[in-house]
């Protein structure tokens, strides 16, 4: 019997799940990520880019970003994770550290990803001042490592209710400027107006996942159902901001032709 399976059935306890079942999901996982970065890349977005704005010394800059090679880019890196989580070497580094019930390869990846989709979401809300987003960019990267600290310290709660205090800092800004520009009829779209509160409450579920395994409640007792857990979330997460921002630009596509 390998290491890997070891690993593997003292997490599981039981053979139904074994290393060759959990590589799969993640290849299930890189198949459905990379899909949707083609579709987004090779769709026909309107030439829309966002202006950000820029103190560099002492005059204001300003540059174009694309919302189209932000998204492209967050699925990338997520597709990318699933595919080196696959490898061999990789793949027994993995088992050992879910046996350790810590998984950096996934902190690793949502401290990239997950920031990138913050910045996206800030964009759509109108904010254009590039120290705001980068503050926002950060501040979504300390919440990943408060999770990554909290899941290698299971018995220290800091880390972990710390991370709800940034997490909760950090959509105060997105959802004071979403309720602002919801109260003014001034959205970018209504795809924006269901976005913004649909993925705050994606956000919050990956951080009731690790408290749930912090309370040991029901499932989430084994560390197995909390990565598929994660895995199902941000299969969901990213899969929904994909899918929306798509068919936002896709509608925007149709109008500009029509005009």
């Amino acid at each position: 019997m390998t290491s890997a399976r070891r690993s593997l059935d003292k997490i599981a306890g039981s053979p139904i799940l074994d290393e060759k079942t959990l590589s799969w999901v993640h290849f299930v996982a890189f198949c459905v990520f990379s899909t949707q970065m083609f579709l987004v890349a090779l769709a026909p977005f309107p030439k829309k880019t966002y202006t950000i704005f820029v103190q560099l010394l002492g005059s204001e800059q300003e540059f174009e970003i694309s919302l189209q090679r932000l998204v492209v880019s967050y699925f990338a890196i997520v597709s990318g994770h699933h595919l080196i989580v696959q490898q061999r070497i990789a793949f027994e580094q993995y088992l050992k550290g879910m046996e350790n019930e810590c998984n950096v390869f996934r902190w690793s990846e949502y401290s990239i990803s997950s920031s990138l989709i913050i910045v996206a979401l800030g964009l759509l809300c109108g904010i254009s001042d590039f120290r705001m987003l980068f503050a926002l960019f950060v501040n979504m990267a300390t919440v990943i490592l408060c999770g990554y600290w909290a899941e290698k310290e299971t018995s220290n709660w800091f880390p972990h209710f710390g991370g709800w205090i940034l997490f909760f800092h950090l959509w105060g800004h997105l959802l004071l400027r979403y309720f602002e520009l919801l109260g003014n009829r001034v959205l970018d779209s209504h795809l924006v107006f269901l976005m913004i509160p649909v993925m705050f409450i994606l956000f919050c579920l990956f951080g009731v996942v690790q408290l749930l395994h912090m309370f040991r409640v029901g499932p989430w007792r084994s560390y197995l159902v909390v990565e598929l857990s994660y895995i199902l979330l941000s299969l969901i997460t990213k899969t929904t901001m994909g899918f929306m921002v798509l068919s936002r630009v896709l509608h925007l596509s149709r109008i500009e032709k029509a005009s």
